[in-house]
């Protein structure tokens, strides 16, 4: 849950300065994680951790 918490606030707090190193398409994904509701937030968070412990393997 903690990891969640640090990846909730990184997306939601990257700031202008932050914006310039993004992608285009990293920058709307950061703003339509943001217009999520909290319960989409979580489940996109959870996802993500999931990910993380289980990554997909190229083959």
């Amino acid at each position: 849950m903690l990891e969640m918490a640090v990846v909730a606030h990184g997306v939601l707090g990257f700031n202008e300065a932050d914006k310039s190193a993004l992608t285009c398409s990293e920058q709307q994904l950061i703003q339509r994680f943001r217009q999520m509701s909290d319960q989409e937030q979580h489940q996109v968070l959870r996802l993500l951790e999931v990910l993380n412990v289980h990554p997909i393997k190229a083959g």
